[in-house]
Parts: C-alpha cells; structure tokens; sequence
C-alpha cells in the first residue's frame, strides 16, 4: 500500500487520504422540523461504516475506477478474508 500511495503522490492522481475513527467516536448532527440536534455515537442503526478515503484525480470515470480496483487488489491480496468496497464517487465538474 505504501508503494502505491507514493506512486499516486508522485505522478499526481492522488490528492489526500486518510482512515477515520469508529462511528461510537462520532456525532451526527440532523436537521429535523426546522431544528438542529446531535446524537453521539455509537450508532445502533449503522450496517455500513466508512473506513477511510482516497481523494484522487483521474481522467475519466473509467481511469478513477481502475485507481479504485488496483486499491481493492492490493488489499485483497494481503488479507484475503477481508471484505471490502470501494465507492467511486465524481465531483459535478467531472
């Protein structure tokens, strides 16, 4: 992984990334009937977590998704019992 990630810093695809902490550590907060609240973690509701992301800049739909599935690969391979997914999400501009 750290190859990769430097590989993405130096040729430029790669912009940020980082891991972010359980959701029991975080807070949401909602907007509900014109009034702001916040609730604390942990969230019983949450089936779904993020791990962490990769901000990158790509040519293409296409050429994002390859960034994302050579992530996936690299994973995979190391701990082949992991289940992971990756989402590719585009900015309006793109």
């Amino acid at each position: 992984m750290e190859r990769l990630l430097a590989e993405g810093y130096s040729n430029g695809w790669l912009k940020d990334t980082a891991g972010l902490m359980p959701p029991k550590d975080g807070a949401r907060i909602r907007s509900k009937g014109g009034k702001l609240s916040v609730i604390d973690g942990p969230f019983s509701e949450t089936k779904e977590m993020i791990g962490g992301y990769a901000i990158i800049e790509a040519e293409s739909r296409d050429a994002a998704i390859e960034i994302a599935l050579r992530v996936i690969e690299l994973r995979r391979n190391h701990d082949p019992g992991f289940e992971y997914e990756s989402e590719v999400l585009l900015t309006s501009d793109s």
